[in-house]
């Protein structure tokens, strides 16, 4: 087959640093889970969550929006346009390194060890949201698109591989934000209403999951504005940290 040409140059793939090697990881898609702390739902106004009576909620943001920190530097990021309620979501971001195909079963046949196998490694990661886009698209019946999927919206840190960690599923690990010094989320994974795998079974109903895909999985209570000249700093044990200052 000739090769293939494009009318203007193909983009460069979006990758982040993964930490202690010169490689570094392409992302492809990016799911996300909402609602997956209690107080995080409380907090939004929503019902406490019976994860017998519902399924989780997602949705997806584009790898062209990622913003990339190393875990030595502080990334300098942008306010946005077309808001004036940004709003900080912390995360336990996974990443897969394999292909996983849910089959004939959409999902029901993934196993924990299947799913295990499939995960590269973990990075703390912000969901950034215009909280007033969200409220109206709320309001009105309408998709988060807006909201949610927008330039720098989602900021990563460096990437951690699975084989380094003492405790692969990150089951039961803090999480915080600060912002100028100061915690606004602080949280542990064990409260999380959906559990990584259970949030992999559930998505793998509707997707195969393919090397490069990412996972955020939910944010702990606390989220709140952010405005020009904050500097936040996010964590989770056993990860790099992740350090952003909005100008």
């Amino acid at each position: 087959m000739s090769e293939c040409k494009t009318v203007f140059p193909v983009s460069k793939p979006v990758t982040i640093a993964i930490h202690g090697k010169e490689e570094r990881f392409p992302v492809g898609r990016i799911f996300c889970i909402g609602r997956n702390y209690q107080e995080h739902a409380a907090e939004m106004n929503y019902e406490p969550v019976d994860k017998s009576q519902t399924d989780p909620i997602f949705f997806i943001k584009s790898a062209c929006h990622v913003a990339h920190s190393h875990a030595q530097e502080t990334l300098r990021v942008p306010y946005p346009m077309g808001t004036s309620n940004l709003h900080h979501e912390v995360e336990l971001v996974l990443a897969f390194g394999k292909d996983l195909d849910a089959g004939a079963g959409a999902g029901s046949g993934l196993t924990k060890e299947r799913i295990l196998d499939a995960i590269y490694g973990y990075a703390v990661g912000l969901d950034m949201t215009r909280r007033d886009l969200q409220s109206v698209a709320k309001k009105n019946g309408f998709p988060w698109d807006g909201a949610k999927d927008f330039a720098n919206s989602v900021i990563l840190g460096e990437l951690t591989e699975k084989t380094a960690l003492a405790n692969p599923w990150m089951d039961n690990v803090g999480i915080k934000l600060t912002v100028n010094e100061e915690v606004r989320q602080d949280g542990v994974t064990s409260d999380l209403i959906w559990t990584i795998d259970e949030c992999i079974a559930y998505l793998a109903k509707f997707y195969d999951f393919k090397a490069g895909d990412l996972v955020m999985t939910g944010t702990p209570s606390g989220v709140g504005p952010v405005v020009r000249g904050d500097k936040l700093h996010g964590s989770v044990e056993g990860l790099q940290d992740l350090r952003v200052e909005y100008f």
